[in-house]
């Protein structure tokens, strides 16, 4: 294949990957919106969690804190932690990033930090909005259409927890705080 070729074929894998994730986060608000979202309880170790989930991202995390464990949704954990892991890698800059890990007798809260620019204060009322991006400059290539933060917020919710931006005293870094119960409460309680 001649160079042009390849290049080529590398340009629509990546599209067709790209809209590959967008279906799927699509499908995965559309289900949460129509009541039609699935929870599989189970045991789950926190630092564990955050640990598998940086290692399979081969990313280079601080992680402090106990080994809390919470009955959940392993899988939507995973996608909140894993859009936060991701974020703090592209939006802080691949540095400094770091998690830590709290817990009180009825929750878990994973704080997950970084040391880029931060998020403006104008925008952080907006910042978990579907199809919201923080820097308007931002091209499709550096970033993606605005759901993630809105997908891990739902997600969050639907586990009966919270996903909040935590205040900073300045404009740099951002700090993510993901709250969840220990038990998930009730559906009919």
């Amino acid at each position: 294949m001649s160079p042009g070729a390849r290049e080529a074929v590398e340009l629509i894998v990546e599209d067709v990957a790209n809209l590959n994730r967008l279906v799927r986060d699509l499908m995965e608000i559309s289900e949460a919106d129509s009541g039609r979202a699935v929870l599989r309880p189970e045991q789950v170790d926190m630092h564990e969690l955050v640990h598998a989930v940086a290692g399979a991202r081969r990313l280079d995390v601080s992680i402090l804190g106990p080994h809390a464990v919470v009955t959940s949704d392993k899988a939507r954990l995973e996608r909140i932690i894993g859009n936060l892991l991701d974020n703090a890698y592209e939006h802080g800059l691949g540095v400094d990033v770091s998690i830590r890990i709290t817990e009180d007798p009825d929750s878990v809260a994973v704080a997950v930090s970084d040391a880029g620019p931060g998020v403006p204060h104008i925008e952080r009322g907006h910042i978990f909005e579907r199809f919201f991006k923080s820097d308007s400059a931002r091209t499709r290539d550096r970033g993606g259409v605005g759901l993630g933060l809105a997908i891990a917020a739902e997600n969050a919710r639907l586990l009966g927890g919270t996903l909040r931006l935590e205040a900073t005293s300045s404009d740099h870094g951002a700090t993510f705080v993901l709250q969840v119960p220990k038990l998930r409460p009730s559906e009919d309680a």
